[in-house]
């Protein structure tokens, strides 16, 4: 076969979404799973695997809104159990959520080409900021996932014709309310999209419009109810506690109160936590800081969406043939953008997350739209349709040519070509400096303050090795507790001790991974006759502990991406026997172990009821 029809076939093969999405779908779990394990635990997930592993301990779970919603730690626990605690295991169902994710863009044939159902999935499948929090044991792209999946199913029902794919969504619906608070914020941005969507329709062909797209809607009818019921039949299975009574065990023999503890128990809990109400911060930072992350992680992505939605909206306002979903889910992305600075707590990168999703739809539509522009240039210099374009009435410049061919068509696809080619690189550097290189860089929007600056390995290593030999210290007021086990599970709200505790993070996930004991000295004369092998503590404290630990070694790291150090004190003979070097410190494993998961001195018991 030649170059040129085995080039075409390479061509045709990425044009047909039948092959190519499954290709991206298989290129995005590619690029979530590689190196999954190696970045250090960010506060954030070491919050949540630390009481996943919890549960895993002592069979108690109940929905604390602390930890956001229970599909991580309920789903994510019996893997930990079956392939050990690592932060390649924790890290695994994002990370294959993501990966699958493109999959979704078959929901949307009936509104997008071939060529744009491919560019959606390759903008789900690449986009920096959608694959680095794909790596990320936290729940926010777990929600965009199921929710842009539930949309997608309820999408494709509704144009073929098929109402079982309505309770599929309900099925995803259901998942995506596990996740995290903010699904409220997704239920609306949907209602809305759905609104613009018939202000669509009705631009388009008036009242009658509408009445068809509503017409086609009604066979479809019976089956809300029964996706109704999936969902919140999905919701209870995670929310429902587990070791409480009422709770998962007892919907046998107590139903009544079983189904009210997983569900009216747990939006009561919902609805008297931090999450409901406002934030008294500043606007303007906060969207400039969720404008910067997009600009680093998403730049390709949303400079397609402003195109793709600048496209609709023009041919909409003009009464043209606009597509209502590519203008619902501009609107539903943009609406996300400028809504969450004003609705988080923190200035949090992966707020991006929920504005990305849904604007890759318009996104797909900027892209190709562009393509095919750089295309027709390049076909009308190869064509030399210079009289044609005259005698349309084109402006000519003395030597007879086009006012707008004074720059030339190859002039014009080369700019192009360079374009892309930059966009290309600028998301392969990103990729690679957000979510492959280890330690974390300083300078990286995405990973957020909370994440370890430095390189966590070779204290893990020591915390590994005091596993089984004396465990471990907290020394002094910063890593005071009430009691060393009054963090056994989340508590309710953000109790007095909670701020004491997520000091102690991430160190608490390693510490719980490794099966070490831990316990607390709050000065030097408490500190016992043979201390533990590895004893932390702040390091405006680290002094006065150090003369009580003759011999130890003494380092310290930042357990954030600008600072928050920790000194670490390990006795090295004690942990790598006598001739131990930093080296070999540093060799040990520390993203493989497999994690025993009963601990002498660890009580089986919760210290506060679910309800």
């Amino acid at each position: 076969m030649s170059r040129r029809p085995r080039r075409r076939a390479v061509v045709e093969t990425l044009r047909s979404p039948r092959r190519a999405v499954p290709l991206l779908a298989l290129l995005a779990l590619t690029l979530r799973l590689w190196g999954l394990g190696a970045r250090a635990m960010h506060f954030d997930e070491a919050r949540v695997g630390y009481w996943t592993l919890r549960y895993l301990d002592t069979g108690y779970f109940a929905y604390r809104p602390v930890v956001h919603g229970p599909f991580l730690s309920i789903a994510t626990a019996p893997l930990l159990d079956l392939f050990g605690a690592s932060e390649f295991t924790v890290r695994l169902l994002p990370a294959v959520l993501g990966g699958l994710l493109p999959l979704a863009a078959f929901g949307f044939r009936a509104a997008l080409d071939d060529d744009e159902t491919v560019a959606l999935a390759a903008f789900l499948a690449v986009s920096p900021v959608l694959v680095f929090f794909s790596r990320f044991f936290r729940e926010d792209l777990p929600l965009a996932a199921f929710a842009f999946a539930a949309v997608a199913a309820a999408y494709r029902g509704y144009t073929d014709g098929r109402p079982w794919l309505l309770v599929a969504a309900g099925v995803l619906w259901g998942l995506a309310l596990t996740t995290k608070e903010n699904v409220v914020v997704y239920a609306a941005c949907v209602l809305g999209a759905v609104g613009v969507a018939l202000a669509v329709r009705w631009r388009i062909d008036g009242r009658s419009g509408v009445r068809a797209a509503l017409a086609r809607a009604r066979p479809h009818l019976p089956a809300v109810p029964v996706a109704a019921v999936a969902a919140l039949a999905v919701a209870w299975v995670f929310y429902a506690p587990r070791g409480y009574s009422p709770g998962f065990d007892d919907l046998l023999a107590t139903p009544v109160a079983a189904v009210a503890a997983g569900t009216v128990g747990a939006w009561t809990t919902f609805a008297g936590s931090l999450w409901v109400g406002g934030h008294s911060h500043p606007y303007a930072p906060y969207l400039l800081h969720l404008l910067a992350t997009v600009a680093v992680g998403a730049p390709a992505l949303y400079a397609c969406a402003l195109a793709g939605v600048g496209r609709e909206f023009r041919r909409f306002v003009r009464g043209d043939a606009a597509r209502p979903l590519v203008v619902a889910a501009g609107a539903w992305g943009l609406v996300s953008l400028a809504g969450y600075p004003y609705a988080t707590d923190i200035k949090a990168p992966w707020l991006a997350v929920h504005a990305a999703v849904p604007l890759a739809v318009p996104a797909a539509v900027g892209a190709v739209a562009v393509g095919r522009l750089i295309r027709a240039w390049n076909a009308d210099r190869v064509a030399g349709r210079d009289s044609a374009a005259d005698s349309a009435g084109r402006d000519a410049d003395p030597a007879g040519r086009r006012a707008d061919d004074r720059v030339s068509p190859g002039f014009r696809v080369a700019v192009a070509v360079l374009v892309v080619a930059l966009v290309a690189a600028q998301t392969g550097f990103v990729l690679l400096a957000t979510s492959y290189t280890e330690p974390t860089p300083r300078v990286n929007l995405l990973a957020q303050g909370a994440q370890p600056g430095d390189d966590l390995d070779p204290l893990v290593a020591d915390v590994e090795a005091a596993a089984g030999d004396g465990g471990v210290l907290y020394y002094g007021s910063f890593f005071r507790l009430p009691n060393e086990t009054v963090a056994a599970v989340p508590p309710r709200d953000a109790g007095p001790w909670l701020g004491l505790w997520l000091r102690r993070l991430p160190l608490t996930w390693y510490v719980e991974r490794a099966g070490a004991t831990h316990r607390h000295a709050a000065d030097a004369e408490s500190i016992p006759a043979n201390p533990p092998p590895v004893v932390f503590a702040a390091p405006a404290e680290a002094d006065e502990v150090a003369g009580a630990l003759d011999g130890y070694r003494r380092r310290e790291y930042d357990l954030a991406l600008y600072g928050n150090p920790v000194v670490v004190f390990t006795d090295e003979a004690a942990l790598h026997g006598d001739d131990a070097s930093t080296e070999t410190a540093r060799s040990l494993p520390t993203h493989t172990s497999s994690t025993p998961r009963s601990r002498p001195g660890v009580s089986p018991q919760p210290p506060e009821s679910a309800v």
